[in-house]
């Protein structure tokens, strides 16, 4: 997936919000890893909130077998 992250608020903790913070388009965490319980995330991570930012660059179909165990299937 491509996306125009506009304005990016860095932030190295959690971010629970469903809009992006006054004055800014997206969020960008850089991927701060510290190995215990104040992780934040081990790899970088982008949110866009505007569904026209995104453009995605594939399609993926996906089938299960019939005789799955998945968590999903059971």
């Amino acid at each position: 997936m491509r996306a125009f992250m506009g304005k990016a608020y860095e932030t190295g903790t959690r971010y629970s919000q469903r809009t992006a913070p006054a004055g800014f388009d997206s969020i960008y965490a850089p991927g701060t890893f510290f190995g215990d319980n104040n992780s934040v995330v081990k790899y970088p991570e982008m949110i866009v909130f505007k569904e026209a930012s995104a453009i995605p660059s594939y399609v993926i179909h996906y089938t299960h077998k019939a005789d799955c165990k998945c968590t999903h299937c059971g």
